[in-house]
């Protein structure tokens, strides 16, 4: 059996190397209580931050023909949602990954594998009408 859902979530992240580097100063200044620093790193950031309306397709097929379906719609959601509104980049998942298409489709597989272990998942992300990744 097969499952098809699509999601549409907002989500941000870094262009580049330098806005990791900032953002990496700005928590250190913060941390050290160097606020002006801080604020002046931030500002760097901020600048360099930009977002997109996620379309997210989740195919789920079961892969045991014991199970009535393949996932739990709630369960499914609430994991596929936890990233909207959020800056992907500074996320404990994208931890030593740049928040891409293409790592982000790497990550919610993992993430629905984990929770769901007997399904087979299609993830396929359209960040805009030219740049999509599926695995």
């Amino acid at each position: 059996m097969k499952y098809t859902r699509t999601y549409e979530l907002q989500a941000t992240h870094f262009n580049g190397q330098v806005t990791y580097d900032n953002y990496e100063k700005f928590l250190k200044y913060e941390l050290d209580g160097d606020f002006k620093s801080a604020l002046d790193s931030l500002k760097k950031v901020l600048s360099d931050l930009h977002g997109h309306n996620f379309i997210i397709t989740v195919i789920a097929e079961t892969v045991a023909p014991f199970i009535d379906y393949p996932v739990d719609d709630v369960f499914l959601t609430e994991i596929v949602m936890y990233f909207n509104n959020k800056n992907l980049s500074i996320l404990p998942e994208f931890n030593k990954i740049r928040a891409t298409t293409e790592n982000f489709c790497i990550v919610l597989k993992k993430q629905l594998l984990s929770a769901f272990p007997l399904i087979n998942f299609k993830i396929i992300i359209q960040e805009t009408t030219l740049i999509k990744a599926e695995i």
